[in-house]
């Protein structure tokens, strides 16, 4: 199953005026077992700072440069171990348990199955 129940990922960039009430929301109202990873990409105004400063349960992943945003998310598929993942947009707010309303509903889907492809091509060739 994994050691998580739920993983999410948030890719950011220049989120600063946003990012504190998304992880606020996140982390007050989860209740499932969750891990939260932050990919950030390349901010210029603090974000991954603050990340750092305020959040030290969360996974920040330092991106050299601004990849985009599927590649952000992309960066963490190798570290994921959880039975569920979320993408999760850098500007967002939650006002209840969301993440785990999500995987309990995922949980009862008789044979449902989700799968994802993957390339770490990081240019426009």
């Amino acid at each position: 199953m994994g050691r998580y129940k739920v993983t999410g990922c948030i890719v950011t960039h220049n989120n600063m005026h946003s990012i504190k009430k998304t992880l606020d929301s996140l982390l007050e109202f989860t209740r499932a077992d969750f891990k939260l990873y932050v990919v950030d990409n390349s901010s210029t105004d603090g974000t991954p700072e603050f990340i750092e400063q305020n959040y030290p349960q969360l996974e920040l992943i330092r991106n050299a440069g601004n990849t985009g945003f599927g590649a952000g998310h992309n960066l963490i598929i190798d570290r994921l171990d959880s039975k569920y993942h979320v993408v999760i947009n850098p500007d967002i707010t939650v006002r209840d348990d969301a993440i785990s309303a999500l995987a309990g509903k995922l949980g009862n889907v008789k044979g449902l199955s989700v799968k994802t492809a993957y390339s770490n091509v990081t240019g426009n060739d």
